[in-house]
């Protein structure tokens, strides 16, 4: 599975064996899913790309920079029989696009705000300031705040909710393998997240002061 929007949020669940998963994410992983941040398209080119100025004295934010955040998830194809029941497998995918549908939420809550047209991205509207370039330089400092502040909160939110979803191995239902004595297949979760409902709260936006309108 592979998604991606003009946003930003860029998915691909893969499926791959499994000794290739234990080689990329550890030994003792059934599946995996690595996620990074990352800033595109010379973002700091302010004058460019996202501040549009109405005078020499006037600035405000039209589009903000664009955030990536990419996920690649891997789903084990192989080893039905050895290490997994074809239940098992499905509950190891399951539990992936757990993973991936809680990043979703968060980059909607904490990211998409921030960037382009965004509402937390455009909220200081148009300032002024008597020197040439002073206003634009508030709104870009403004928009580096809020990139640093935004995506702590995202790391910590998605921290938070990512563990519980991981705590999900806890559950493990294993059963005999009726091939190899004393041998167990991963054979699904008992208790599987429910989302949103198992998630915590959301926590509130931290948003730096606009600069104001006039000096």
């Amino acid at each position: 599975m592979a998604s991606a929007d003009p946003h930003g949020l860029d998915i691909e669940l893969m499926m791959t064996p499994h000794a290739a998963i234990q080689s990329t994410c550890g030994a003792k992983n059934l599946s995996c899913l690595i996620w990074r941040i990352t800033s595109i398209n010379d973002s700091d080119d302010i004058s460019n790309q996202y501040i549009s100025t109405r005078c020499s004295r006037c600035a405000e934010v039209r589009r903000a920079a664009r955030i990536d955040l990419v996920l690649r998830g891997y789903i084990p194809n192989d080893n039905i029989g050895t290490v997994f029941t074809v239940a098992g497998q499905a509950a190891v995918a399951g539990h992936e696009n757990r993973h991936v549908l809680v990043h979703t939420l968060a980059y909607n809550e904490y990211l998409r705000p921030i960037q382009g047209t965004g509402s937390y991205a455009t909220r200081c509207g148009r300032i002024y300031r008597p020197e040439p370039g002073e206003a634009q330089a508030l709104l870009s400092m403004y928009l580096q705040d809020l990139r640093t502040r935004m995506t702590a909160v995202f790391v910590n939110w998605d921290n938070r909710a990512q563990a519980i979803i991981e705590n999900e191995y806890a559950s493990a239902d294993n059963i005999p393998n009726p091939t190899v004595p004393n041998t167990l297949l991963f054979n699904g979760i008992k208790k599987p997240t429910k989302i949103p409902g198992d998630l915590p709260k959301y926590l509130p936006p931290d948003l730096p002061d606009c600069p104001r309108a006039n000096p």
